[in-house]
């Protein structure tokens, strides 16, 4: 469990780190990129989080901004192949959930439109286009060798304003 908070933290400093990230840390809130169903398909929505940032007060993180990433359930980690890049083919969201991609990049395309979100090293998005709204899901291409935290929320929900 240590280990997977360790790397958590660790993916969350690196999009911090990185200007040119698609999450958008905003004086109060997280701003992410939502893969989500509309009219039984696939889309990509921005997305404010709620609640808003605390900040630390914890000793090694005074001062830094916090966001609660809500009740979790089921949280895991994938390591994918080593050698060779995986396509992960056309598949809804198991859950709705964060996805923070540690280690490597992948490709998220929709089928129906073709329009593609690159995910860097670093990034966080939240899959909800799970099979309730969304017919084929998306496809994903992961490259070598990535490595990605799946942290299903509890709820099935996550409080958000549409941006």
């Amino acid at each position: 469990m240590f280990r997977l908070l360790s790397l958590l933290i660790t993916s969350l400093t690196l999009v911090t780190a990185h200007s040119r990230s698609p999450v958008d840390l905003t004086p109060t809130h997280v701003r992410v990129n939502a893969l989500i169903g509309k009219h039984n398909a696939s889309a990509f929505q921005c997305w404010e989080v709620d609640p808003p940032f605390s900040i630390s007060a914890q000793p090694g993180t005074v001062g830094a901004k916090i966001q609660n990433l809500g009740d979790l359930k089921g949280a895991n980690v994938v390591f994918f192949n080593q050698t060779a890049s995986t396509n992960a083919g056309l598949h809804p969201a198991p859950a709705p959930q964060w996805v923070l991609v540690l280690s490597g990049k992948g490709v998220v395309t929709l089928p129906t439109t073709g329009q593609q979100l690159r995910l860097p090293q670093g990034d966080i998005i939240i899959a909800n286009d799970t099979a309730e709204v969304s017919a084929i899901g998306h496809n994903t291409v992961w490259a070598a060798g990535s490595v990605a935290a799946q942290l299903p929320f509890a709820s099935g929900s996550i409080p958000h304003t549409i941006e």
